[in-house]
């Protein structure tokens, strides 16, 4: 379903450390990348900076772009690289929406709570209208920040949830709470680089998911 982002494509991610970590795995892969910072609070630009005070390679490419118009630049930008990762922070905004009449796929992040969920309903509207403009557009779900204690059933009940709804398509793989995702901010490295086994392994299997086209309808 997601063969298509093999070649040239744009991805929005509605915010999350998923973005950067994303964007390592690419670019260690040798995928040409750009990382375009739509957010307010520009988390992803002082993410590259981090990285590059520390010295650490490679380099992060990121570009820092606002406005209603951001579809058009992302168009433009769409022949320059393989791919554009856009991080549009965890809010609907202009940027958002702009971003969607290009994108060929929205990550949407969910924490397995029940305001986070609601939210997730309202972000599924916006989606669903774009789809209208931008019929390619693919939404994929990421639970993220579950519990580790697998007695807590909040992730399997936000699992739930999100089968009600159609034309969602839902990641198998499940991001745990882990210290390695805040050591990777302090450290300027993605849980990769890190080699933090329990986080690496998880965000590859996103990865996966996402780009060699292995995720399940909900």
């Amino acid at each position: 379903m997601l063969a298509d982002l093999a070649g040239p494509g744009v991805m929005g991610i509605l915010g999350g450390l998923e973005n950067e970590n994303s964007y390592t795995i690419e670019i260690l892969r040798g995928v040409d990348t750009l990382l375009v910072d739509a957010d307010i609070q520009g988390s992803c630009n002082e993410f590259s900076q981090r990285r590059d005070e520390l010295g650490i390679e490679p380099r992060i490419q990121v570009m820092m772009k606002q406005g209603r118009n951001l579809h058009r630049e992302l168009s433009d930008l769409k022949n320059r690289y393989q791919r554009i990762i856009v991080d549009t922070g965890g809010r609907d905004s202009p940027e958002l929406r702009s971003s969607l009449l290009v994108a060929d796929v929205v990550l949407i992040l969910v924490q397995p709570t029940q305001l986070d969920l609601w939210a997730t309903e309202k972000a599924f509207q916006v989606t669903s209208t774009a789809q209208d403009l931008n019929p390619n557009l693919q939404t994929l779900v990421v639970i993220t920040r579950a519990h580790t204690n697998l007695l807590v059933t909040t992730a399997r009940d936000a699992t739930n949830f999100l089968s009600d709804f159609s034309d969602v398509n839902l990641c198998r793989t499940i991001i745990h709470e882990r210290l390695a995702w805040q050591k990777s901010i302090l450290e300027g490295r993605s849980v990769v680089e890190l080699r933090d086994s329990k986080a690496s392994t998880e965000i590859k299997l996103v990865y996966g998911e996402i780009f060699d086209g292995r995720v399940s309808k909900v």
